[in-house]
């Protein structure tokens, strides 16, 4: 039996699917938020994904990769993207350093 939660499982889910398809195109892949933390409230928690993309085409289908991973675990994820150019010129922005210092990293 597993220790971790099901938000946990579906985000291990989600990473291994979107490295397996689009794993060229994925520069950084960052769970964060309360599955990181293990702090998740069952439905009332969503999963939170913070992906840099070097290809933009790939931001829809990542979407609808989540949103099919949510509904075999009963889950909503929250998916954040930004390009790699976008992610280099904002990498020292508040929001986007505390997704990286708290979240979990799937490389």
């Amino acid at each position: 039996m597993s220790d971790s939660s099901p938000h946990e499982d579906a985000a291990d889910v989600f990473a291994e699917r979107a490295r397996a398809k689009y794993g060229d195109s994925i520069a950084h892949l960052v769970v964060f938020g309360s599955t990181a933390r293990g702090e998740t409230r069952g439905v009332d928690s969503d999963v939170d994904v913070f992906i840099v993309i070097s290809d933009p085409t790939i931001e829809r289908p990542l979407r609808d990769l989540a949103y099919d991973v949510g509904l075999e675990y009963g889950l909503v994820f929250s998916v954040h993207t930004l390009t790699a150019e976008r992610f280099d010129a904002r990498k020292d922005h508040p929001f986007v350093r505390t997704v990286f210092e708290e979240g979990r990293s799937y490389a």
